[in-house]
């Protein structure tokens, strides 16, 4: 059957869930011609269900009263979750994403930028969202591999733009710095800046979940480890035209996640503050003039 109704239930105020909806939306047109209905919310309830009659949903909810309004329907689902969560009912397929285990995301940021060349790492949260446990498993990777880990925290009193801003003055230099997602990496631009010290060339930044529009807005581009998600919502509708056809679907898996390489970790690695100083102007977009560089 052509043309059936899908709820997509997934956030949409950020990248990650846009992406997945991306992703449904393309499979839809390549091979099903679905009807889709989207909720815009952050997915942790909805009052679409349970007077909304259509034939499939496909659910990634923030919340108990969304999963339980889709427990509670009678319809072919299928649950986009995290590593780690307790598995779905067997009869609806489960689409595991790895943005739920920090461990993952960790080892992709530190292999890379250790891969850059560079011995010391810090880590900051988001100010007010904290670090989504990812501070601590990039701390236990770095510990595996034998470094120390710098971390920074949203002091309980004061501004926290002027702690940060101190901290990352005060960071050794060169040095890896991975921020709890791309807001925070946005900021550690921002004040990196302010404070004199010179990315990528003294710091490279790299962000979390790679939120492409917000990314290219830096200056200099943010690098940041991609989540899958555009392939978890193609997963997702292709697991649910299996239940549309009667048939009992195996999830496949996702490919890993990775770092998309942009300015701000380019040309690190260099020691030399002068030269670090010029080739972040470069990197930022200045003309490549003696007499400008030397000015730096």
């Amino acid at each position: 059957m052509a043309g059936e109704r899908v709820a997509v239930l997934v956030e949409t105020s950020g990248n990650f869930g846009r992406e997945i909806l991306r992703g449904v939306a393309d499979w839809s047109r390549e091979h099903a011609g679905w009807q889709l209905t989207i909720e815009t919310g952050d997915a942790t309830a909805t009052r679409l269900l349970p007077a909304w009659r259509g034939d499939g949903i496909i659910c990634r909810a923030r919340g108990p009263d969304l999963a339980a309004a889709v427990a509670a329907c009678d319809l072919p689902r299928v649950l986009l979750g995290q590593v780690g969560d307790p598995p779905g009912r067997q009869r609806h397929p489960q689409v595991q994403l790895p943005s739920g285990s920090a461990r993952i995301l960790a080892g992709q940021a530190f292999a890379y930028l250790r891969g850059l060349g560079l011995d010391a790492f810090a880590f900051c949260d988001h100010p007010e969202r904290g670090g989504f446990g990812r501070g601590e498993a990039l701390a236990a990777v770095a510990a595996e591999a034998g470094f120390p880990l710098l971390r920074w925290q949203a002091p309980r009193r004061g501004d926290p733009r002027a702690a940060l801003s101190a901290w990352l003055a005060a960071l050794p230099r060169p040095c890896g710095l991975w921020a709890a997602n791309d807001d925070a990496g946005l900021l550690a631009l921002e004040l990196a800046r302010s404070a004199g010290v010179a990315v990528p060339g003294e710091l490279a930044v790299v962000g979390c979940d790679d939120d492409a529009f917000l990314c290219e807005l830096a200056t200099p581009s943010l690098s940041s480890v991609a989540v899958p998600t555009y392939a978890a919502g193609r997963e997702a509708a292709r697991l649910l035209a299996e239940l549309f056809a009667g048939r009992r679907p195996q999830a496949q898996a996702l490919p890993a996640p990775r770092v998309v390489a942009r300015g701000s970790s380019e040309w690190s690695g260099c020691a030399d503050a002068l030269a670090a100083r010029a080739l972040a102007r470069l990197a930022a977009g200045a003309p490549p003039r003696s007499a400008a560089l030397a000015r730096t």
